[in-house]
């Protein structure tokens, strides 16, 4: 099965420039290499999106800023 190209990413990760954008980027191009299924991809884009742009209004700007805290304060 082929998956759909990532040229879609630009939407949800603005701007590209973005450290964590980027880290999205390289986390979504290795699970396509990795031959996951589309609906696991658009899954991961629809869960991760939103959670980067939480971290941006915290002004978190690479993932190495990301805490254990972070992570519970958005799933509650």
């Amino acid at each position: 099965m082929k998956s759909q190209p990532l040229t879609h990413l630009k939407t949800f990760v603005r701007p590209a420039s973005f450290p964590l954008g980027l880290a999205l980027d390289s986390f979504l191009l290795d699970a396509e290499a990795r031959r996951l299924t589309p609906k696991t991809l658009r899954y991961y884009r629809q869960q991760l999106g939103p959670f980067l742009e939480a971290l941006r209004e915290q002004k978190i700007r690479e993932p190495e800023g990301i805490t254990a805290y972070h992570i519970r304060a958005y799933l509650v």
